[in-house]
């Protein structure tokens, strides 16, 4: 950051150009002003523990690269946190906008489906009717095939006696 010092305004060749757009002072003006604003407190861009970054002449150029290394990782971390906060918004905006449209067509298909799930309820309760009529019906078969099949033992229990007697 550069800092530049102003001499009296009626001497205009000592002054340094204009710089375009606003001054990092007026910058952090206008940041400090809008967070106070809100109820938040006001943090200048640059202050903190997590916002300073002081390289010193006595840094090796091992340390100023690590330094400069773990900054660079910050700023992306913020980066890539802004992006996917920015396109979680996004994503909550277009749901919101669309939402409405895809609650009635839910209902709509909740509607089916408990239709569906009617008719499908009645056709099982019709074939589970069936089953179970058809399971009496093989129970009286069952009965009756094993009372002819006694009587058929019966039977030839007396013909072999009736033989074995003639």
């Amino acid at each position: 950051m550069s800092t530049t010092s102003k001499s009296a305004p009626h001497d205009p060749n000592s002054l340094p150009p204009a710089p375009e757009g606003p001054s990092t002072s007026q910058k952090r003006e206008r940041i400090s002003s809008s967070n106070s604003s809100s109820g938040q407190p006001s943090k200048e861009i640059g202050q903190g523990p997590h916002h300073t970054w002081k390289p010193t002449e006595s840094m090796g150029h091992e340390e100023l690269i690590s330094s400069l290394s773990n900054l660079g990782r910050r700023v992306f971390d913020l980066q890539e946190g802004a992006l996917y906060a920015y396109k979680g918004l996004l994503a909550s905006y277009e749901e919101a906008s669309g939402s409405s449209s895809h609650i009635s067509q839910l209902e709509q298909e909740m509607n089916e489906l408990k239709k569906c799930k009617v008719q499908e309820e009645s056709v099982l309760q019709r074939h589970l009717k069936n089953l179970v009529g058809d399971h009496e019906s093989l129970k009286e078969r069952y009965a009756s095939n094993v009372r002819k099949t006694d009587s058929l033992v019966a039977e030839l229990e007396r013909v072999k006696v009736e033989r074995n007697y003639a």
